[in-house]
């Protein structure tokens, strides 16, 4: 029905679910406690669905190969670390709706340089949107922000033209967010 997570950040890679690449497929098995505390050395860490607890740890930010986090539909505590800056250039998707994310929206998570997928909706983070968005939104690049999902949580800030790129030419649809 489900297990307790009771690995150290070593043992989290020996697992049968681990594929060639180093990834980890985890999600919907109904694990339960933390994260171990350390940096992961796959490309892809899918925990989503499961009833994890306690914070995101900051040894996550610290993972040298991840571009691609799934922590959807589980039951953390707080915020996520300032360490979530520290994601290499190869770093482009985080999926984190529904997993119990309380505070603002951090900083740092707009300094990743490929970010494809944002998704946040459905938690209770709360406060203006940082205006460090842009860097995402509107930047010159060769793939292009695909989805941004902010909607169900308690943001303020939503004047109109608060968004806006440098030239003007465009401005996000805030419509889906509450």
């Amino acid at each position: 029905d489900g297990f307790q997570c009771k690995v150290r950040g070593d043992d989290v890679y020996k697992t049968e679910d681990v594929n060639n690449n180093g990834d980890i497929e985890l999600n919907g098995n109904g694990i339960t406690g933390a994260i171990p505390d350390a940096p992961f050395t796959g490309r892809v860490l899918n925990l989503a669905d499961n009833a994890l607890t306690g914070p995101i740890p900051a040894g996550l930010g610290d993972s040298p190969y991840l571009a691609v986090l799934w922590l959807s539909d589980n039951d953390f505590a707080g915020n996520f670390p300032t360490t979530f800056g520290n994601f290499p250039g190869r770093f482009d998707r985080l999926y984190a709706e529904r997993a119990g994310l309380t505070g603002s929206l951090p900083t740092e998570l707009f300094r990743f340089t490929r970010i494809l997928d944002l998704h946040l909706s459905e938690n209770e983070l709360a406060g203006e949107i940082p205006k460090e968005i842009n860097q995402i939104l509107y930047r010159e690049r060769k793939t292009p922000l695909l989805s941004l999902k902010l909607a169900n949580n308690k943001f303020t800030g939503f004047e109109d033209g608060a968004w806006t790129d440098p030239a003007n030419t465009r401005t996000p649809d805030l419509a889906y967010l509450d």
